[in-house]
């Protein structure tokens, strides 16, 4: 084979063997015939030719540089998009492509037909990262405000408008790069093009040129008037929580991000505190909260008011201080978990909001509780298998509940011996939150961890009330989602999504796209 450098970059010689793969030209999007552009001659000090070795196979070499040096390996940097390939003429040469950083395809190539989808064998699909943190290589999303025009999008699709749309009768029309389908201008949106059959308003309307866009929506986004979001600690106050030290670091960790909350002082804070029994504290009632304790069956409703960070900020300080001295002299050891959970969800399910849950115990008393099922005899054996399910329906149900009334659960496991993660996980995998799991934790060896982790998860960039769908070219279609989230037809709820959240789907090819482009 000739491994020199093509002469014409337009007419290149394909591989029988190789096959119809699409190259892309951003993350998020492939592109069927790149343009190449002819390297240029480099005028380098010349070398004898090198003695050809009689075992080695005749292969034509490079006749147009002869290096001295071996050539270095270039570096891959995964935060930075490919780029495209692109003349100074070309109508895609003035997009900023989105970073891989918050879209990353599993393969840098698709196939073009079904023929080469099966036989390559090899798993298409994207992983999505909507919060990422920004970072050197990768800039902050602008956020674009559409005003009194209202954020275009396609009317057969539902696909927004991006940089790749196509502007048709002179700027009049615009063709979704999704489905196709043409759609109007509005008339505020209008800009005539120019003889590149582009906009001359680019530096203007971010939306064109960044493939990453984060839109203002309107009111009629909403299903309901935003709320200031709502932090409610459920804090396990048993005897290993106290005795291990962990209520008082946590107490004193949660006092410190107070004042970092996203949402600031608008922010709305609660408390709860189990053993056996569940204690909730009104801490609108002046200087001093007021405790109420409950047994673990209690089913009545409740009516604790939550309080805005602002106006009972010293209550609620002052409460964390005293709850290690409250609870110094305890001996429980059981938890009602589940109890307190469900009383605390039918007070904030109108509200919505994120809990944070501290769990040293297996919750073996009230609602939901579970029984100590490790078994070392049957580790390794195909009686272990029921071990990694749950127990009962009791926390997935819950769970199901609160992502329709969007919240959301963060557990912290702490166990001495043994923790259900199987029947307990379910709260986070189906709210959009994260499990923190600390074996025999020990205040000399994980105490620096919990205290990072806690504050990660506090004061991390974080949305509330989120949805994700995700589209893509006509042809290509989603055939299995992944991720902490309840999934509805092809719609995943996210009652809340922070920075360190990321969602993938695995695609499928109905046609062979007669396309060069495809887009997701």
């Amino acid at each position: 084979p000739n491994l020199g450098f093509q002469t014409n970059p337009q007419q290149l010689t394909q591989n029988p063997l190789q096959p119809n793969l699409l190259q892309p030209n951003a993350p998020f999007t492939f592109q069927a015939n790149p343009q190449v552009h002819t390297p240029q001659a480099f005028n380098l000090p010349q070398t004898p030719p090198l003695a050809r070795n009689p075992l080695q196979p005749n292969l034509s070499t490079f006749n147009s540089i002869q290096a001295s040096t071996p050539p270095q390996p270039q570096r891959f940097v995964p935060d930075q998009p490919a780029a495209p390939f692109q003349t100074s003429n070309s109508p895609l040469d003035h997009i900023i492509p989105c970073s891989l950083h918050y879209v990353r395809p599993t393969v840098r190539t698709f196939p073009k037909t079904i023929k080469a989808f099966k036989d390559s064998g090899l798993p298409y699909g994207s992983i999505f990262h909507p919060l990422a943190d920004a970072t050197e290589n990768n800039s902050e999303v602008p956020v674009i405000d559409m005003g009194e025009t209202g954020i275009l999008r396609c009317r057969g699709c539902m696909g927004y408008i991006n940089p790749y749309v196509t502007f048709l009768q002179i700027g009049r029309s615009w063709r979704c790069n999704l489905c196709f389908q043409s759609n109007d201008v509005p008339s505020s949106y209008y800009a005539q093009l120019d003889q590149n059959g582009k906009r001359p308003d680019l530096s203007q309307r971010p939306e064109l040129v960044h493939a990453s866009a984060e839109f203002k929506a309107p009111t009629e986004y909403n299903s309901r008037p935003p709320r200031a979001p709502l932090y409610f600690f459920c804090i396990d106050v048993t005897f290993y929580s106290v005795s291990s030290g962990l209520l008082q670091v946590t107490c004193q960790k949660i006092a410190e991000c107070l004042d970092s909350l996203p949402g600031g002082s608008e922010a709305k804070v609660g408390i709860a505190t189990f053993d056996s029994s569940i204690h909730f504290y009104d801490l609108s009632s002046g200087s001093s909260p007021h405790m109420m304790v409950l047994n673990e069956n209690h089913q009545s409703e409740l009516n604790i008011p939550f309080v805005e960070l602002k106006q009972s900020r010293g209550v609620f300080v002052s409460l964390l201080e005293k709850l290690p001295k409250m609870f110094a002299q305890t001996q429980k050891v059981e938890a009602c978990l589940g109890s307190v959970i469900k009383s605390t969800f039918e007070m904030v399910k109108k509200i919505g909001g994120k809990f944070i849950l501290f769990s040293c115990s297996v919750p073996s008393r009230g609602l939901g509780a579970l029984k100590h099922r490790e078994n070392v005899k049957v580790m390794g054996t195909d009686k272990e298998i029921p071990l990694l399910k749950p127990q009962h329906d009791f926390f997935k149900e819950l769970a199901l509940e609160a992502s329709k009334s969007h919240v959301s659960f963060d557990l912290f496991l702490f166990s001495e011996k043994y923790v259900d993660i199987a029947t307990l996980g379910e709260m986070a995998q189906l709210t959009g939150g994260q499990i923190f799991y600390y074996t025999e934790f020990s205040r000399g060896k994980d105490v620096e961890k919990f205290q990072r982790d806690l504050e990660r998860c506090l004061l991390r960039n974080t949305g509330f009330e989120a949805i994700l769908r995700t589209r893509c070219t006509k042809g290509i279609r989603i055939i299995n989602y992944f991720g902490n989230c309840y999934l509805k037809s092809d719609l995943m709820i996210l009652p809340t999504v922070d920075a360190d959240k990321a969602f993938g789907v695995m695609l499928d090819l109905d046609k062979d796209l007669p396309d060069s482009t495809l887009f997701i």
